[in-house]
């Protein structure tokens, strides 16, 4: 009984110790992928209390060891060659050799709501480009699973239900609203090439998908067509594919290449040329070589490694052309509360630039002339209850108008801009989504300020100065038009 305690003890001291000696001992597997490099390993923050950085660096660490790899190598090998399926945790099989990414199923059902309050996001975004005289557009790159639903077989398929839903369902809402995304979904919909336009081991699109996106992005930019490529003209050639690579399999799939096409139809000024910042992720980064040939002079950053610093310096007088891609699956959670939600370095960006490039003269708006709602006038200080709302009426003058608001208050909630989704001809409609949030600073002092594009003029925006009931003190609301 002793001895047999004595095994079990080794036995638990190999597992817990067997990927650290691994490691020691043989150094990371070529196919560790975010290992840890031990020059990197913050000391100090391994000795936090809360302990997340010790655990994220300990995860990476075993999950990168040669023995956890020979391990998940084993384990895919039977799953992956021999018994034909796979269902890990961050792929699984789909009909014949398609692999898909899990993550890309983690959606709610029934968003909706929230689909369409990202899109008038979207085009709130715009406007405040256009104030600033910047083009802004969005694209989306379509996850696997939205271009071939049909081949993800049973088991993927009931786990992607939500997915599937969504996805169509978003799409629905941007016809709806006349949405100005650039779904590349479209253009893949519409191939009438047979061959597939995705690895089918990999998350992203092989060059005939990329051929697709690419001549969807010129045309919505009014350049030349390219053209696509022809079957005949292609290269054989093989790619290790990123869901391989996870599953730790040394394999590679056929990748069919179109040296020619490139080289002769993507020469010379496919669109106009103007200082360009394109904001991507891995879709585009796959095309990089590509998008800097139509996009000339442009800068090329990952959407998600926007940062104060690096917003300052791209952020130029100079700016004409701002390009925002992401895959579909992050897409909706980058534009709510991510990269690209209004409490981002981006969206400060924008709000600095528009600002910033336009002389408004202002005047002083009376109190007379405001609507108000859920807020009362006492001793000069306007006492608000939840959803405060001032109707401002922008002057009634060619070119654009703006629009400035200054006040103090207790209150942490944001301000917000509401913009008229219709005409003046015809009864305001105010949108969730279509609105443009201020942010506040650690002082109770405010200054909004926004110039907005030519068709505003003589509309009327909603402000909700806070959200909540609480005081706003020294009210002051400018409008005014932009100095010739």
């Amino acid at each position: 009984m002793r001895l047999l305690n004595i095994f079990t003890i080794a036995a638990f001291a190999i597992f817990v110790c067997g990927p650290l000696l691994s490691v020691l001992i043989f150094g990371y597997s070529k196919y560790a992928q975010k290992a840890p490099a031990w020059s990197t390993v913050n000391l100090s923050k391994l000795l936090e209390p809360d302990g997340k950085y010790r655990s994220t660096t300990a995860k990476n660490l075993v999950l990168n060891s040669p023995f956890s790899i020979m391990a998940i190598r084993a384990k895919s090998i039977l799953d992956y060659r021999i018994f034909g399926f796979v269902n890990s945790s961050n792929v699984i099989s789909g009909t014949g050799s398609w692999l898909f990414y899990k993550p890309q199923f983690d959606w709610q059902c029934d968003q909706g709501e929230m689909f369409e309050t990202m899109l008038w996001h979207i085009e709130a975004m715009r406007v405040v480009a256009r104030g600033a005289n910047i083009d802004l557009r969005f694209s989306v790159s379509p996850d696997k699973s939205s271009v071939y639903a049909d081949k993800l077989g049973g088991r993927a398929q009931s786990i992607a239900a939500c997915k599937l839903q969504g996805s169509a369902k978003w799409r629905q809402i941007v016809r709806k609203v006349h949405s100005s995304v650039i779904d590349h979904w479209v253009a893949l919909q519409e191939s009438e090439y047979e061959a597939p336009l995705y690895y089918l081991t990999d998350t992203h699109w092989n060059e005939l998908g990329q051929a697709l996106a690419l001549r969807q992005l010129i045309l919505n930019f009014g350049g030349k067509d390219p053209g696509l490529p022809e079957l005949g003209q292609k290269v054989e050639t093989k790619r290790q594919t990123d869901m391989l690579r996870i599953l730790r399999l040394a394999a590679t799939e056929d990748a069919p290449e179109f040296p020619e096409f490139w080289s002769t139809k993507y020469k010379g000024k496919l669109i106009k040329n103007e200082n360009t910042l394109i904001l991507h992720d891995s879709f585009y980064h796959e095309l990089r070589d590509k998008l800097l040939s139509i996009f000339e002079n442009a800068e090329m950053i990952h959407v998600d490694q926007i940062d104060k610093n690096l917003i300052q310096r791209i952020a130029s007088d100079t700016l004409e052309r701002i390009l925002v891609n992401s895959v579909e699956r992050y897409f909706f959670d980058r534009l709510s509360s991510g990269a690209l939600s209004w409490n981002s370095h981006f969206a400060t960006m924008l709000i600095n630039q528009n600002n910033k490039r336009s002389n408004c003269v202002y005047s002083r708006l009376p109190a007379a002339e405001m609507s108000v709602s859920n807020a009362t006038l006492k001793g000069g200080s306007y006492h608000t209850k939840r959803d405060s709302q001032f109707s401002i009426r922008l002057p009634d003058r060619p070119g654009k108008t703006c629009f400035r608001a200054r006040f103090e208050t207790a209150s942490t909630s944001d301000s917000e801009v509401f913009l008229p989704a219709h005409s003046k001809t015809t009864s305001s409609l105010y949108h969730p989504g279509y609105a443009v949030q201020f942010y506040p600073h650690k002082s109770q002092r405010r200054q909004i300020s926004l110039v907005l594009p030519p068709e505003f003029s003589g509309r009327v925006l909603r402000f909700n100065p806070i959200h909540d009931a609480n005081i706003i003190d020294h009210l002051n609301i400018e409008v005014g038009v932009v100095a010739n």
